[in-house]
């Protein structure tokens, strides 16, 4: 699962986020994942840090190893927060990272602002079935909108393993155990008639 989540834009407040993960050294369980945080240029706000963990065992929650800056757009960034780890074995894994400062005004959810942004990501490493990882989003990121003016989004995702992708709208979730509060359906918030779809 990858979960890439958007909100109007603010100062002080994520609009975005993504995780990567690659392997850093071939036959290891050493693994490279990347929190990409996709904030306004003048956002001051930084994720509280990576958790690890399977179904039972909690794992890690540490400090990033590096952050990287990288314009997307004339008002936009990703802060890139990579931290390298050693996994114990095989196992389904799932890599999480939140934040206490999303971005408010968003027209359908209750209390956005004081609402954690949350984002997570799950791999498999199994002997007998080889690495399996997640969906990787590449640039553009197209995060540039008006409002009441039409805005589309191309995603422009790859799958490092050649498996099919799907996508599915889903509630957002401010922890790994509750959604956000007041959630609704982009096509149930939008007055005056508007219009959303998929395609």
């Amino acid at each position: 699962l990858l979960i890439l989540l958007f909100g109007s834009t603010s100062l002080q407040a994520q609009s975005g986020g993504y995780i990567d993960i690659r392997q850093s050294h071939p036959n290891t369980l050493n693994y490279v994942l990347d929190l990409n945080a996709i904030k306004h240029k003048g956002s001051t706000v930084q994720f509280g840090g990576f958790e690890v963990s399977t179904e039972m065992d909690y794992l890690r929650n540490g400090d990033e190893d590096t952050i990287l800056y990288i314009p997307i757009s004339k008002n936009f960034i990703i802060n890139r927060y990579r931290k390298e780890f050693a996994f114990p074995g095989p196992g389904t894994y799932r890599i999480s990272a939140r934040t206490y400062n999303r971005t408010g005004g968003i027209m359908n959810m209750t209390n956005s602002v004081n609402t954690p942004f949350f984002v997570s990501t799950t791999f498999t490493l199994d002997p007998y079935i080889g690495l399996n990882l997640p969906p990787v989003i590449k640039p553009p990121i197209f995060m540039e909108a008006e409002p009441w003016s039409p805005y589309i989004f191309p995603p422009n995702i790859k799958d490092p393993d050649n498996d099919s992708l799907s996508f599915k709208l889903v509630i957002p979730r401010q922890d790994k155990d509750n959604f956000v509060a007041g959630y609704q359906f982009p096509n149930k918030s939008i007055p005056d008639g508007g219009a959303f779809s998929i395609d």
